[in-house]
């Protein structure tokens, strides 16, 4: 946020659209892994509370105490996920590719199931079950820079 009020010029607008780190989704298998996910993210030191929207919830202020705008304003945005579209077929294969890439990361800062491989086929298999649905939460924010021209 720094280095965005640094290139920024005066009176310019910052504006940045952050995410959940968790999604809603009827996967119970996706949010357990979602879960160890928070975990490691907070463990490493990315996130100052174990909550699913632990960025969203503090964008705002920290758009102000970091990048220094003022006359902040937010808006909330949700992607919503069904089986069988095309969507969809783009969000199951970021999450497949995503929580096979981060078992090292998961590794290093939290304590990972000795079942993780069965969570993570659970998960594959839900997310293809014609009920599936998911919700990622996203939010905007955005200020003008004060300071000095």
């Amino acid at each position: 946020l720094a280095e965005y009020q640094r290139v920024t010029r005066w009176s310019g607008t910052i504006r940045i659209t952050e995410s959940d780190i968790q999604t809603v989704s009827s996967s119970p298998a996706s949010l357990r892994l979602n879960q160890l996910l928070l975990q490691a993210f907070h463990r490493a030191g990315n996130f100052s509370a174990l909550e699913p929207d632990a960025l969203t919830s503090q964008l705002t202020s920290l758009l102000h105490q970091y990048a220094g705008t003022r006359d902040q304003q937010s808006r909330s945005h949700a992607l919503h996920y069904q089986a069988g579209t095309p969507e969809w077929q783009s969000f199951y294969d970021n999450n497949r590719l995503a929580f096979h890439t981060l078992v090292p990361f998961l590794r290093k800062w939290t304590q990972v199931p000795d079942n993780y491989e069965q969570i993570y086929q659970q998960m594959l298999s839900e997310m293809q079950h014609p009920d599936f649905t998911a919700t990622w939460n996203l939010l905007t924010s955005w200020g003008t820079k004060t300071g000095a021209r």
